[in-house]
């Protein structure tokens, strides 16, 4: 934008001081059309664009906190998940060991020590 309006509007007034003369309706519309019209377009364009981005920043900003909220849920999720998957395995191996120790023990394929650490071992 800069001075071009301000430097043809002092030489449309220098001009019409030199000649003595008044603006004529063509002479208006043609400021207008050349000068006037293209830094107000570019004033509002320079606004709408300011606010543009402004607004799709917010937006942006939005959407990420969106996605990131959603990943940590469906992480605490899968990793609930994985941690009773886990617990129930470790059960199912302390059960299965249990077990083992117990049969050793009714038939007698272990002395009392043997039995004793293996349990130790369970626990």
């Amino acid at each position: 934008m800069g001075f071009k309006p301000i430097i043809k509007i002092s030489k449309l007034i220098k001009d019409m001081e030199n000649e003595q003369k008044y603006l004529t309706k063509t002479e208006l519309a043609e400021f207008t059309e050349e000068t006037l019209l293209p830094a107000v377009e570019k004033i509002v364009d320079d606004k709408l664009e300011e606010k543009l981005e402004n607004k799709l920043n917010a937006k942006f900003g939005e959407f990420k906190h969106e996605i990131k909220s959603y990943i940590d849920d469906k992480l605490a999720d899968t990793k609930g998940d994985i941690i009773a998957v886990i617990k129930g395995e470790k059960e199912r191996d302390r059960s299965f060991k249990e077990k083992v120790v117990e049969i050793f023990k009714r038939n007698k394929l272990a002395d009392r020590k043997e039995a004793e650490l293996l349990e130790s071992l369970i626990h």
